[in-house]
């Protein structure tokens, strides 16, 4: 094989691999948005309350972050209407980190200060602590 035809060859191995690694990048949108789902997740997974404890409204949380995704603040912004939930959320937080950030600086830098929102409804009542 010639030298140009060799040269030839291990360009279109080199474009192919640049094409081939361009599709396994994760977009930041996308990292950004996985990485709040399953922050989100890891939190609700995370409470637990005392047994017939029945949350009436939304609960607000501001959660700050470090860069590294361990918790800088928390604070309640609007309380549930349960006060053991509410305690339960705020331990669920805590409990829960550090959180696994994006590594693309834009979406990690989006998620450093998030106001969280867990809705009564919407959110499944957490298994409860002792007997009912």
């Amino acid at each position: 094989m010639s030298r140009t035809m060799r040269r030839l060859v291990s360009f279109i191995f080199a474009v192919g691999a640049l094409a081939s690694a361009a599709a396994y990048a994760v977009d930041p949108a996308t990292e950004k948005q996985q990485s709040l789902i399953t922050l989100r997740t890891t939190i609700t997974n995370n409470i637990t309350t005392p047994c017939g404890i029945k949350p009436t409204r939304r609960a607000e949380v501001k959660v700050l972050l470090q860069d590294n995704g361990y918790l800088r603040g928390i604070t309640l912004i609007q309380s549930s209407g349960a006060p053991a939930f509410d305690a339960a959320l705020m331990t669920a937080i805590t409990d829960a980190n550090p959180f696994s950030l994006p590594q693309d600086a834009g979406a990690r830098k989006d998620l450093l200060n998030l106001d969280l929102k867990f809705d009564a409804f919407a959110t499944p009542i957490p298994p409860c602590k002792g007997r009912p």
